[in-house]
């Protein structure tokens, strides 16, 4: 069994932190280190130290879990649940283009244009200069959309760093992906986002794309100290608690955005049921993304609902998400267009989150050559200004360039 032990004195002093510092309780976690270390020496463990959240991650039985609950420098223990990533693929009725197999899909350069992040990168706004971090099944630096994107992996302690699944290359290249034209289906691709910088960060793998919270908070930590404006996770687990401060990744995210991280995370393909949203979607302080079918502008199926365990609405927003084709390697290369030639077609509130990170890329952008600091908070009190009613089902509604145009316009310039 996995935990991650919050460490000694302190549990997570938010109040300490910003982007591209570590806490000040460096010196007790060593301590607290040296401590499970000495109480269980073993050659054959891997102690994974995540600073930023004052926690320990180490395998353990169960009697040693009861040893060290009794500790007084302990505040809690969580187990280190198994994230995977968010897919789920559906044939829409209707498509513009049809691959080889029959499969009917679209393309990011026709869906960007959908919450207007076309208009958005006309009028120059391509988020140049704004860091988006991708925590999930790695990616390609050598990828044709990609070849600008920094690349780490949290899992190099179990042999995981190549992107052998594709899910995090087909996020990354939706968000920032170079315009590529591809001459195997004849269409053209571009991300939402095409200037801004990406750092994708494998902590999913194992080819499935599954990983553990530990993993998961490394790539977050790992995020902040590379100085992330925006943090795109289409990932999540169903296991969510009753009580939010029972979720280290719902800490995590309240970190975050304490930094001035806005947190784009995938509400869950567990719909259509009410209550079914994922971990860590399911965080207040999240911009949670639920999705919508391109073809025929209705709910994905999938798409998980609200409310959280606590009462919470969710998800915020919904974006495209049903059987988008974007850049792709590992096993999900042939999806839908059963070619492998680097491109997949996908479904999920995994696909509808890049958008919106994308999208908000460009925002910041924008908002930047203003002198405003574009926020969580503010991305949400624009959505109840411009949106719809929120509800359970689509939140806000679809978030749009305009609705941050429209903001500017009457409170801003």
């Amino acid at each position: 069994m996995n935990s991650a032990i919050p460490d000694l004195k302190s549990y997570i002093d938010t109040s300490q932190l910003t982007p591209l510092h570590p806490p000040a309780s460096i010196r007790e976690i060593l301590t607290g280190r040296e401590r499970i270390i000495s109480r269980f020496q073993n050659p054959l463990l891997t102690f994974k130290i995540l600073e930023y959240f004052n926690m320990v991650a180490i395998p353990l039985f169960p009697r040693d879990i009861e040893e060290i609950a009794s500790w007084p420098e302990v505040t809690k223990i969580y187990p280190d649940r198994i994230i995977g990533t968010l897919q789920y693929p559906t044939i829409p009725p209707e498509a513009q283009y049809s691959s080889p197999t029959g499969q009917k899909f679209t393309t990011v350069t026709h869906t960007k244009a959908l919450i207007g992040a076309d208009i958005a990168n006309s009028e120059g706004y391509t988020g140049k200069e704004i860091i988006v971090a991708v925590p999930d099944t790695g990616g390609s630096p050598t990828h044709e959309t990609t070849r600008q994107m920094e690349y780490y992996s949290t899992m190099r302690d179990k042999g995981q760093i190549k992107d052998t699944n594709g899910h995090g290359q087909w996020c990354e290249s939706t968000i920032g992906g170079r315009e590529w034209f591809d001459r195997t289906l004849m269409v053209k691709l571009e991300g939402v986002a095409p200037s801004c910088h990406l750092i994708g960060i494998k902590c999913l793998g194992f080819v499935v794309g599954m990983g553990f919270d530990s993993d998961v908070l490394e790539a977050i930590q790992l995020a902040i100290e590379r100085g992330a404006h925006i943090v795109s996770m289409s990932l999540g687990s169903e296991e969510v608690p009753d009580d939010p401060t029972e979720d280290p990744q719902i800490k995590a995210v309240d970190l975050m955005v304490q930094n001035n991280i806005i947190p784009v995370i995938a509400a869950g393909n567990s719909g259509p049921d009410s209550g079914t949203i994922n971990s860590p979607g399911c965080a207040d302080s999240a911009l949670t993304v639920g999705a919508y079918d391109p073809f025929t502008g209705l709910i994905a199926d999938f798409s998980s609902r609200g409310p959280t365990p606590w009462g919470s609405i969710k998800p915020d927003v919904i974006a495209p998400g049903v059987d988008i084709y974007s850049g792709c390697i590992g096993v999900l290369d042939p999806v839908g267009d059963g070619i492998y030639n680097h491109f997949a077609v996908l479904s999920g509130t995994s696909m509808a989150t890049p958008h919106v990170a994308g999208l908000l890329a460009c925002v910041k952008e924008y908002y930047d050559s203003l002198g405003v600091s574009l926020t969580v908070d503010l991305v949400k009190t624009i959505c109840e200004t411009y949106g719809e009613v929120k509800n359970n089902d689509s939140g806000w509604g679809v978030l749009t360039w305009d609705m941050f145009k429209r903001y500017a316009a009457e409170h801003i310039v």
